[in-house]
């Protein structure tokens, strides 16, 4: 009786991203080196992208102006990688928390502002105010577009899932 149970049970389809998360799952060392690999990629090809393909003034192509701008796309094409093809996340995916992360752009945007971002001794970003002031509306500008247009996408799904209820 209990074989017929067994045979009448169907297995399970699963796509072919759901057998390679499965895959990486039991192989960790692998899925961290394809983790590894695949976010340096993101970041040669966004470094690519700015410094050759497109032409952006060369005050601007200084670390000092692009980090907002390399920052902001970096998280999301990894976070896209981390949270769709990955899903290294395990609770449900809403658009709401994949936007979440850029909230954090006000808080960054301050520090960058006023003391920069570094150590005591080593400033790996200086403050933008001790930088040429012809320059700094970029970095500004940056930070300010990815947090409005994040904060105002979770508002805006805030108030439709207000108005379904």
């Amino acid at each position: 009786m209990k074989n017929h149970k067994r045979k009448l049970k169907r297995k399970k389809k699963f796509s072919s991203l759901d057998k390679f998360n499965l895959w990486l799952d039991s192989h960790k060392l692998l899925a961290f080196l394809v983790d590894f690999i695949v976010l340096l990629t993101i970041t040669g090809l966004i470094s690519i992208v700015f410094q050759v393909i497109i032409l952006i003034p060369s005050p601007y192509k200084h670390m000092y102006y692009m980090f907002p701008l390399y920052c902001n796309i970096f998280l999301i094409f990894a976070r896209f990688y981390a949270y769709y093809l990955r899903e290294v996340c395990s609770t449900k995916k809403n658009f709401k928390d994949y936007l979440e992360p850029f909230l954090y752009n006000c808080f960054i945007f301050i520090i960058h502002l006023t003391i920069g971002i570094g150590t005591p001794t080593h400033h790996v970003l200086p403050s933008l105010l001790s930088l040429d002031h012809r320059y700094i509306w970029f970095p500004i500008a940056t930070y300010l577009v990815f947090f409005t247009v994040a904060a105002l996408m979770i508002l805006f799904m805030r108030y439709i899932e207000k108005k379904r209820s």
